[in-house]
């Protein structure tokens, strides 16, 4: 298991992943048009999204996410009424982790621009590789040429599943940096809506 540094682009909000290891992340890329329009509100799209509109998410338990610096910085947006929280570092915009919106359901899906593996590791070292790749329906450019990997793996259910009910069992999910102990985010989330949100790439894509 390896510890796995986080930083935002400005170096503002600095922190740390705990012990990640394969047996214990999810990485998979997503494809939705939330996670697209999430980088695109944030004018971090052309370094976060592949050539297929994809973001490279590590799940783990928030338990593992320790931030020792610029905590303060941390701000959160939602995209829908019923949405997950999307985190960022508000000094420059970087975009951290998704989080459901209910903290009993104890994970977080860091995005691999936040983290910076040190040069004797690598992210296959410490998550293995791209396990699945996921809301395809949504990616752009030439899907011909995207790497074929599984959906949403049995396997990766039954793991997060596993997490989740004992996050809920042994009180856990109250180790989050993201929320406090009344279970409310530490940042009021904005809501981006109406025209500003029907202007973010993809939901302004023409129409086929």
């Amino acid at each position: 298991m390896t510890d796995i540094p986080i930083q935002c682009a400005c170096g503002a909000v600095r922190g740390v992943v705990r012990d990640m290891a394969p047996s214990n992340t999810n990485r998979a890329i997503c494809h939705c048009d939330d996670c697209q329009a999430f980088v695109h509100f944030l004018g971090r799209a052309d370094e976060v999204l592949d050539e297929h509109g994809g973001t490279e998410v590590f799940q783990v338990a928030p338990g593992k996410v320790d931030f020792t610096e610029g905590a303060e910085r941390l701000a959160c947006l939602r995209l829908t009424e019923k949405g997950p929280y999307r985190w960022y570092a508000d000094c420059c915009r970087t975009p951290i982790a998704n989080t459901p919106a209910n903290w009993r359901i104890s994970f977080a899906g860091l995005l691999g621009r936040c983290l910076s593996p040190r040069p004797e590791t690598s992210f296959e070292s410490v998550a293995g590789p791209v396990g699945m790749r996921v809301f395809t329906q949504f990616a752009t450019g030439d899907t011909a040429t995207m790497t074929k990997l599984p959906g949403t793996t049995p396997l990766g259910m039954l793991r997060f599943g596993l997490s989740m009910l004992g996050g809920v069992l042994t009180g856990r999910y109250r180790d989050t940096p993201f929320f406090d102990g009344e279970g409310q985010p530490v940042a009021a989330a904005y809501r981006v809506e109406g025209e500003e949100r029907a202007k973010l790439p993809p939901y302004a894509r023409p129409a086929a």
